[in-house]
């Protein structure tokens, strides 16, 4: 992870502190770029602190991102992913851990780890937000982690 306030004459169009997240495998690097302008205060230690937890779980999910897509494009598929590729990778690796999850508990990990939060998809099942929470408890003790980061590290293989 990288802290940089630009100079001017690096980027005259740009008054912004940034932070770099940078993951790199072979000659392949994916950089997630945050800004704040610098009219506000610079990224605190707690802030970076933060973002570098987040890296660990959303770096891995990009890079095996990019590798799917590598893969499909190796296949000769030149569309985009099908909106069932998550469903197919999250059921393979349930089925390669050998864990079997009820259909509500897949559709809760599934709603989370493409960005719903707990409210989102206590609307979408029609139940409570306590019933969604109830269900990745399940689920996550079931994978041996804890809560929906843990659920996004398992995702991506760690």
């Amino acid at each position: 992870m990288q802290l940089k306030t630009p100079l001017s004459k690096q980027h005259p169009q740009r008054n912004t502190h940034q932070c770099n997240l940078v993951s790199s495998q072979g000659d392949r690097r994916r950089i997630i770029c945050f800004y704040r302008l610098t009219t506000l205060r610079a990224f605190s230690l707690s802030e970076l602190s933060l973002l570098k937890s987040l890296s660990d779980t959303l770096l891995p999910l990009v890079e095996h991102h990019a590798q799917s897509l590598v893969q499909a494009g190796s296949r000769g598929a030149r569309q985009e992913p099908e909106p069932g590729s998550l469903d197919q990778a999250f059921s393979g690796r349930l089925a390669q851990d050998s864990i079997t999850l009820s259909a509500r508990e897949q559709e809760v990990c599934l709603g989370l780890l493409t960005g719903g939060t707990v409210a989102e998809m206590a609307a979408r099942l029609k139940v409570k937000n306590s019933s969604v929470e109830t269900y990745l408890k399940r689920a996550t003790a079931k994978l041996g982690v804890s809560g929906r980061h843990g659920l996004a590290r398992w995702m991506a293989g760690g």
